[in-house]
């Protein structure tokens, strides 16, 4: 069985790592003076050379064999771990004069272990080297990290993965054009270990020419550039069934949801970083747009990690967030217009709720709706959040339409959202939450908004009259409703 190329291509001196020349230059430059320190921090991302440059630096101080020991520390994490880390640390090295303890993802220890780990690092024995190395640096006590030499390790550039790449594709004889790199380098992630993964699962695809980025993306379901520039064209037009006819599209290419997510937040928040000196009107209100569409991709990439379908995840939370500026920007035109001006001037609206009988008295509003079937519908929907959050945002803007012995109405603004909670499991979770807070089985029927408009247009004639009807006082009970409060007289 061939070894994985990420193994096979391991460098074994300073000069074949790619990157992170400024930890090569202090460390080279400290054994060179005979001043290396006991005990070292490697603090990185993933992927970036940390055990390998530490596997080297054992290498460069004659650690051999069995006294270079790799500890996993996600695994032994516990203070028994490291107490017979400590007891053997005493130990002289079976080969040569000294031995190196390499603690992979030290920030998973204990508290405790960390406590049995300080006197050792206080007072190491002439014989012994420590390399901590960690994706969370922030995670490890400042008691430890003052022992240490902290060394921190860069994300690779775009630059420099596309030499990587470059380099091994030639060493292994694999034919991709510049496109097919530049594609792999977006996809590393600023990892060299994830870059050479990529080529070695492009190596599986079988082709007789030079491979191109439409190859690879169609092979090996990789997200493209052109895939966010895609989504980004869609959420600064602000068009919502646009980006989701896009997401559909991607999915049923093959292209990777949650890694879409990713590059797609980096993208959105340079975006609104770079924007932040501009400070116009046009451009505050993108800001706007952008930063709650950031939120809420924020919010889809959480639920990704316990979803199956990331789809969903990433719809719903989309949806839910121009749901939400809709409903803003509503109030934002209707607080600009003469209308709404004069009605705040001849009426003065509290938000603050009295507890005196008179205030409750006066603050009284006409309610179309049910008080008990609304009360009812977010009961059902705190239910369904329970279990999961995503599901709750595909609901959070239909309602109620009927209730009886047997069944329940609920209409939906959007085919999408009605299509994605009829689908098995998340049906099951409203069918659920639909027991839990009537206490009974209800068959649930599913309805879109447009297609009962006519309906309710006949069967609720009477229970408003036409705009023109209105009396001045049924128009203030209804901006009371609008904006909540009390009329003080």
């Amino acid at each position: 069985m061939s070894e994985v190329l990420y193994r096979k291509h391991r460098p074994s001196l300073f000069e074949e790592v790619y990157g992170q020349e400024h930890v090569i230059k202090i460390l080279s430059q400290s054994l060179s003076n005979n001043r290396v320190a006991h005990a070292y921090v490697f603090a990185g991302p993933r992927g970036s050379g940390k055990t390998t440059i530490a596997r080297i630096l054992a290498k460069e101080l004659g650690v051999q064999g069995v006294d270079i020991i790799e500890i996993d520390a996600a695994s032994h994490r516990g203070i028994d771990d490291i107490r017979e880390l400590r007891d053997s640390v005493q130990f002289q090295p079976t080969q040569g004069d000294t031995k190196i303890y390499i603690l992979d993802e030290v920030h998973m220890l204990t508290n405790e272990a960390f406590n049995a780990l300080l006197k050792t690092l206080e007072e190491p024995p002439a014989h012994a080297y420590f390399v901590l190395c960690t994706t969370e640096p922030q995670k490890i006590p400042l008691t430890i990290m003052s022992r240490c030499v902290q060394l921190p390790f860069k994300q690779a550039t775009e630059a420099e993965l596309i030499s990587f790449i470059s380099h091994f594709a030639l060493v292994e004889g694999v034919q991709l054009s510049e496109g097919a790199i530049q594609l792999l380098a977006e996809n590393a992630d600023g990892a060299f270990r994830d870059a050479m993964v990529l080529l070695e699962k492009v190596m599986g695809l079988e082709s007789e020419s030079v491979l191109e980025p439409i190859d690879i993306i169609n092979g090996l379901g990789l997200v493209s550039g052109l895939h966010v520039d895609q989504m980004m064209s869609k959420i600064e037009q602000k068009d919502l069934n646009g980006l989701l006819s896009l997401i559909e599209s991607l999915a049923d290419q093959g292209v990777d949801i949650v890694e879409i997510t990713n590059k797609l937040l980096v993208k959105l928040s340079r975006g609104i970083v770079g924007s932040m000196s501009d400070s116009g009107l046009d451009n505050k209100t993108k800001n706007k747009h952008n930063i709650t569409m950031l939120k809420a991709l924020i919010l889809a990439r959480e639920d990704m990690s316990i979803l199956k379908d990331s789809q969903v995840a990433l719809i719903a939370h989309i949806s839910d967030a121009f749901v939400l500026q809709e409903v803003s920007l509503v109030g934002d035109d209707f607080e600009n217009t003469d209308e709404s001006k004069e009605i705040i001037d001849s009426t003065i609206i509290s938000r603050e709720v009295t507890k005196s009988q008179d205030s409750e008295e006066k603050s009284l509003l006409i309610v179309k709706e049910d008080v008990t079937q609304l009360s009812e519908w977010e009961r059902i929907l705190f239910a369904v959040k329970q279990k999961n959050s995503s599901v709750e945002a595909l609901l959070k803007e239909s309602k109620i339409q009927s209730v009886d012995k047997d069944r329940i109405v609920i209409e939906f603004p959007f085919a999408f959202h009605k299509n994605k909670i009829e689908s098995a499991g998340n049906m099951d979770i409203l069918q659920n939450a639909v027991y839990e807070v009537f206490m009974r089985r209800l068959s649930i029927v599913c309805t879109l908004k447009d297609e009962n408009s006519s309906k309710k247009s006949v069967e609720h004639n009477d229970i408003a009259p036409p705009p023109d009807e209105l009396s001045s006082d049924d128009l203030l009970a209804q901006a009371q409703e609008v904006f909540g409060g009390q009329m003080i007289e």
